[in-house]
């Protein structure tokens, strides 16, 4: 029941905004799945229970309903994460402190990373639209190159890294889930990875500047050094200070499951079980 005119009329108000663009980025779950071959009651975690079909195969086209709701979703959680910074950009600093302005834009700046992220993932250079969209006649804007994605990706992340907790204050609802410091070095390391080059070095050049090959320089050694700031190396399932998170050891556990109990990652599911 909140309307735009008294979106940004107070700092309560205007992180209802910023709630507001986890739920909107949450609807893109079904263009998720297509990362998911194990589910669609394939039971198995190991993917051996195998059903051939595109979804299956990786292999999706504009006729797949799945790369549809993906497109559709991500784009309007992107338009609403630009009238969240703008509208909080722009509060008057009698309706919102300096701390409280900054803490919101790196919430809302990191879910405008992660849509951007996964839509480069996909279709490398996109449409680039880092304002709200008032009028749908101008909302069809020219495709960008990758490099310009890739490049406003890691600035958002960067801004987010800086300025978000740890962790929130309470770590229960309504607070558990909220992006921090560990999530934007995380999607900073996926970014990395991704954009490295190494994987696309004999891929066939196209749709030109917009193509992920043309994202220039290689970043493993970014990655490496956000792992490093993230993970400690002589024990892999803890993160280094400040972060003092539990990590997953070991990828196995993604598929066998777990509990984490004091701390200390414990698998316990079956393996027919999906969790």
């Amino acid at each position: 029941q909140m309307t735009p005119d008294l979106m940004f009329e107070n700092y309560a108000n205007a992180q209802l905004s910023v709630n507001g663009l986890y739920i909107a980025h949450f609807h893109e779950r079904r263009g998720q799945q297509m990362f998911w071959p194990a589910g669609w009651s394939s039971k198995c975690q190991e993917f051996s229970n195998y059903a051939a079909s595109s979804a299956y195969d990786l292999k999706w086209s504009s006729t797949d309903g799945q790369t549809f709701w993906h497109w559709r979703a991500l784009f309007k959680a992107q338009n609403a994460c630009n009238n969240a910074i703008d509208g909080i950009t722009n509060m008057d600093a009698s309706l919102i402190t300096e701390e409280q302005r900054t803490l919101l834009l790196a919430e809302a700046r990191f879910m405008r990373a992660h849509g951007y992220y996964v839509l480069l993932r996909f279709w490398g250079g996109v449409s680039l639209p880092l304002t709200p969209t008032g009028n749908p006649e101008l909302a069809a804007l020219p495709r960008s190159s990758a490099q310009a994605v890739f490049d406003q990706v890691e600035e958002d992340l960067k801004f987010a890294q800086q300025h978000l907790p740890v962790n929130w204050n309470g770590g229960g609802f309504p607070d558990s889930g909220r992006a921090t410091k560990g999530s934007a070095t995380a999607t900073l390391i996926q970014l990395y990875v991704l954009a490295s080059g190494d994987q696309f070095k004999n891929n066939p050049p196209v749709d030109g500047d917009a193509s992920i090959n043309n994202i220039t320089g290689s970043y493993w050694i970014q990655a490496q050094t956000e792992c490093r700031a993230l993970i400690d190396e002589t024990d892999p399932s803890r993160a280094k200070a400040p972060y003092l998170y539990s990590l997953i050891p070991d990828l196995a556990y993604l598929y066998s499951g777990g509990t984490n109990e004091g701390g200390d990652w414990v698998p316990v599911r079956e393996m027919d079980d999906l969790g």
